[in-house]
């Protein structure tokens, strides 16, 4: 038995004198070409196949088949993502909005409180600075190693200081930024 993974194509191999007749396959799910016998894995569906080689009388010569077991592997794919940014203030656990298989695990630099198993940060726990999740979904039989990644910004808190004052008979409130904590003219307020 052959087993592939769901990706490209796989032709046949012949043994000494061996050569191709008319390739069917049960039951049905696999793309195969019935004159060269080449499957398309990723047109294929996931599932065992018994593959046919049928070669027709020639002649006196007289005919034969052969039949091989070929299984098809799906290959796991995902993707994953955060509603970052982050404040580094916010104690509240941030999980990982991830489509596709959940069997894999999470890493990243240190420096960022990651769960390695859930994928969820702790921004309170971690360190301002762009971070980059990455998610590895290990090898599956013949199916290679799936990695995907993420990026990840904890914000520094700013530290605001505020004035007031009247100036022109109007009252002023200015917030302004404790040791450059923040840029004023760029800063939004709500």
């Amino acid at each position: 038995m052959d087993e592939y993974c769901n990706e490209g194509t796989v032709s046949p191999s012949f043994g000494l004198g061996g050569t191709a007749g008319t390739f069917t396959a049960t039951p049905a799910g696999v793309s195969i070409n019935p004159t060269t016998g080449v499957i398309d894995l990723a047109n294929s569906s996931a599932g065992t196949y018994t593959i046919t080689n049928t070669i027709p009388v020639n002649g006196i010569c007289s005919g034969d088949i052969k039949t091989d077991v070929v299984t098809v592997i799906e290959a796991l794919s995902a993707t994953i993502s955060y509603n970052d940014p982050f404040c580094l203030s916010t104690t509240e656990i941030q999980n990982v909005v991830i489509t596709g298989s959940t069997i894999g695990t999470f890493s990243s630099t240190s420096g960022l409180s990651l769960n390695t198993v859930t994928g969820a940060i702790n921004p309170s726990a971690s360190t301002s600075g762009d971070y980059l999740v990455t998610y590895t979904i290990p090898a599956q039989g013949s199916c290679e190693e799936f990695i995907t990644t993420a990026p990840v910004t904890i914000l520094e808190a700013s530290l605001v200081d505020f004035e007031q004052g009247c100036e022109s008979n109007e009252y002023e409130l200015r917030a302004l930024p404790l040791n450059g904590s923040f840029d004023p003219l760029t800063s939004a307020y709500s």
